[in-house]
């Protein structure tokens, strides 16, 4: 698993460390298999990070088969990948500076999927609709590490992790 780190407010031992090899795995849980959900996560990316892309959560089997918030390097930028047809939720516009902290919200509620990203204390939100693929995959969450092989293991630190399973309002989210 992923080894303890200092959190975003200084204090050590409160976050999780990843190096590219590690990752927390969460069995499955019918609790997880509905339709609608809350993903929180702060995520510190450091300035070394590099590479194409690293899964920071994930519960699917590969690429198009996939729900997950993860890191993409060609900025870096942030993404979602869901569902059976590969469609892609990107919020790829805005760029996410390395070595702070940020605060990552995937939201699905049906066939809406929203993200939303604290970049630089800018709330970037970003939402589209597409077909819900079965979140009763049967398939652990990931957290640092993807089954995909496309995506990296992350590397970087993890703060704050929250899996909820029904869509939060705005107002919960920000309490």
């Amino acid at each position: 698993g992923a080894t303890l780190t200092t959190n975003r407010f200084g204090t050590q031992n409160s976050a999780y460390s990843f190096n590219g090899t590690n990752c927390i795995t969460i069995p499955d849980n019918s609790i997880f298999n509905t339709t609608s959900g809350t993903w929180c996560i702060w995520v510190f990316i450091p300035s070394s990070s590099g590479g194409n892309g690293y899964t920071i959560m994930d519960k699917g089997s590969n690429l198009t088969d996939d729900l997950g918030i993860q890191e993409y390097q060609s900025g870096p930028r942030a993404g979602i990948n869901w569902g059976s047809d590969g469609a892609t939720l990107q919020s790829y516009s805005y760029i996410i500076a390395n070595g702070t902290w940020h605060f990552f919200v995937l939201t699905w509620n049906s066939n809406t999927f929203s993200m939303n990203i604290d970049a630089g204390g800018i709330q970037q939100s970003a939402a589209i609709n597409g077909s819900l693929f079965n979140l009763a995959n049967g398939l652990p969450i990931r957290i640092g590490c993807s089954d995909s092989p496309y995506w990296q293991s992350y590397v970087g630190s993890l703060d704050d992790i929250a899996i909820y399973n029904r869509a939060l309002t705005p107002q919960e989210i920000l309490s």
